[in-house]
């Protein structure tokens, strides 16, 4: 059982008592521990949005042991870094705070990322294992091979980096020196050439 008046404590409250307390003591251990109980619901729903986010949900039920320690870890650093000044909610800040730790997790150990739609699409025409599925494969591997050597040299840079490299367009965009948003556009214009070259095949796949 934790002591009562710190179960009687609003959240807020709670957060202030374990930043102003000693470090490792049984009060502030019962402290945290309240306050992770509050708010597992909170942490089971970031973790289930992060993997949403990064394309990858099927890491919810996999690892989910290893997704909620780091979004428990996220917790207690928002504890530590919470200031309560009236107009953010500590679960609101909480939340946030382990979405992006996990997604930056789920980045780090699984390589995934935010993906734009055009991205998807393209990404049928040019991974070699996912070709026009009514072209020989020889012919699949002749018309795409034509279709990479028509890009320019900067959307073929672009080409490898996403889909081979597998980095981000923010990724990119620091490697090439260009803005993010400008990589995407690349990507859009690449697209658009592959919907001229293969035509419904984009779709179809």
């Amino acid at each position: 059982m934790f002591n009562s008046v710190l179960e009687n404590l609003t959240t807020e409250e709670l957060v202030a008592f374990v930043q102003t307390g000693n470090t490792g003591s049984e009060e502030t251990k019962d402290a945290q521990e309240i306050l992770l109980q509050r708010h597992k619901g909170l942490l089971d729903k970031s973790i289930w949005d992060a993997c949403q986010q990064m394309n990858a949900s099927w890491l919810y039920k996999e690892v989910q042991e290893d997704l909620y320690q780091t979004a428990c870890l996220a917790l207690f650093e928002a504890v530590r870094r919470y200031q309560n000044k009236g107009d953010t909610k500590f679960s609101t800040f909480a939340y946030l705070c382990a979405r992006g730790y996990v997604s930056d997790y789920i980045r780090l150990e699984y390589r995934y990322r935010t993906r734009t739609e055009s991205e998807d699409a393209l990404e049928s025409l040019i991974v070699a294992d996912n070709m026009p599925t009514n072209l020989e494969s020889k012919e699949s591997e002749k018309e795409v091979g034509g279709f990479l050597s028509d890009l320019s040299s900067r959307q073929q840079e672009v080409c490898l980096k996403l889909y081979w490299e597998k980095r981000s367009q923010r990724q990119v965009g620091r490697d090439l020196g260009v803005s993010h948003k400008m990589v995407g556009k690349i990507v859009k214009q690449i697209y658009t050439k592959g919907k001229i070259t293969f035509g419904s095949h984009i779709i179809a796949n």
